[in-house]
C-alpha cells in the first residue's frame, strides 16, 4: 500500500521548486496566497505522447491542483509570497 507524504513549502517571489513526479499522484493546495505550475511530461502516458508539451496553471488561496504521477511539475510563487501544501498519495 503506498504512504502518504506531506510537504510544506514556502515560496517568495522569484522563487521557483521543481519536482519529479514518477512515484505517486500529488495534489498542490494553496494555504497562503496564489502560485503558478508548470506540469510536463516525464514518460509517456498510455495512448499519448506529451513530447516537449506543457501545461500551465495558476492556483489561488484554497484551491488544489491534481497531478498524476509520471508527471514533472514546478512551481513558483507568482506576484506574493505563497504557502503550498503538497500531499504524495
Amino acid at each position: 500500500m503506498p504512504e502518504v507524504g506531506l510537504a510544506r513549502w514556502t515560496l517568495g517571489v522569484g522563487q521557483r521548486i521543481d519536482d519529479t513526479n514518477d512515484r505517486q499522484d500529488v495534489l498542490l493546495l494553496s494555504l497562503d496566497g496564489g502560485f503558478e505550475c508548470r506540469i510536463d511530461s516525464v514518460g509517456e502516458i498510455p495512448g499519448k505522447t506529451l513530447n516537449d508539451s506543457s501545461i500551465h496553471l495558476r492556483a489561488r488561496f484554497g484551491e488544489v491542483l491534481y497531478i498524476p504521477k509520471s508527471l514533472g511539475f514546478s512551481v513558483s510563487g507568482a506576484h506574493s509570497r505563497c504557502s503550498i501544501l503538497k500531499v504524495e498519495f
